[in-house]
Formats: C-alpha cells, structure tokens, sequence
C-alpha cells in the first residue's frame, strides 16, 4: 500500500482528510514534509545527490535528507525515520533542532503533478563517515560534504545540478552565521 499523507489547508492545517502520496501530487494537495540538514564540526554540510528517477529534481544536489511526512506521524517522527530510510542511521529526536518552516508551490518535471508543501527545517549537528552511510537506492545516488561557504557560492550562482530551495537556504545561512 502507498504511503499515506495528511492533507493540509493552505495555511498549513490538517483538514482530516489523507490520500496516497501520487495522489496528493497528482491532485496538488497541501502537505508537510521535514528537511534534514547534517553540519559537521568543520562546519561543512551534507548535501545529496537525488536518483536520475525523482519526479522533481532527478539526479540533482539537495538537502541532507527529506521526505514526507506520514499520515498520523510527526515531524520529528518523519524526521528520524528519513534519515534512517536515505542515508542508513539512527539519530535521537533529540538530536534535532528545529530551525524554521517554510513552504514550496512547485510545478514537478513531468509537468503533471504539483508539489505543494509545508516544510519542517531541522538541524543535526553530527560528524558522519560518509563512507560508512547506507544510501537509499531509490533515492540517494551520493552524499558529500561541502563547507557553507563553497555552498553559499553554489547558491549565488545556481548551477544546473542544485535544486534550489532559495527561501529555506537564505534562513539557513542566517542561523548557521549566528552558530
């Protein structure tokens, strides 16, 4: 059975009603999702490179790790098992702090479905072995690590293999400038 998924109002409030994750899309339905990023003790985050078979950004750098968040879960819920399901480790929900929310009305690659999210943003401040990750095939084709600054670059300039999250990554260099 496909993953189920709470649908929102267009503020952002549960309106008691679920659908399948294609449906959701399919249909452009509001919905929440939880993005992870990792930041090391060189002040360095973990980017990942997206599957070439992701609908919306398909063999593209993205966050740490995100997913969607399940009927009837949290986000801290949906937080600790992404990172469990696309880069293999366990992290304690009190490992996350929660940065900000933000949301994303995106028209999808195949030009049928729309995204619509709400975002929970979430920090881990965490030295991973890259090498050591068990990567997610059907999501993850690699991760890496890449200082803030080369990262705020990329940004600036957006090359053609970053999916771009411009509202999320400016609230994210103004938080991690204060840390």
């Amino acid at each position: 059975m496909e993953e189920q998924i709470d649908i929102l109002d267009a503020k952002g409030n549960k309106i008691g009603k679920t659908k399948s994750k294609s449906l959701v899309h399919r249909h452009g339905d509001w919905h929440r999702t939880v993005h992870v990023w990792f930041l090391n003790s060189k002040r360095e985050l973990l980017i990942q490179r997206r599957t070439s078979k992701k609908d919306r950004g398909g063999g593209m750098w993205d966050i740490s790790v995100g997913g969607h968040i399940s009927a009837g879960q949290t986000s801290i819920e949906a937080a600790v098992r992404e990172v469990s399901e696309e880069i293999g480790i366990t992290i304690e929900p009190s490992e996350l702090t929660f940065l900000f929310g933000t949301s994303t009305d995106a028209e999808l690659s195949n030009r049928k479905n729309q995204a619509k999210h709400f975002q929970d943003v979430y920090l881990v401040k965490k030295d991973l072995d890259v090498s050591k990750l068990v990567l997610q095939k059907e999501e993850v084709d690699e991760v890496r690590y890449i200082s803030i600054e080369e990262f705020k670059k990329w940004v600036a300039e957006p090359k053609r293999d970053l999916l771009m999250h411009t509202e999320e990554y400016q609230k994210l260099f103004e938080i991690l400038s204060k840390i």
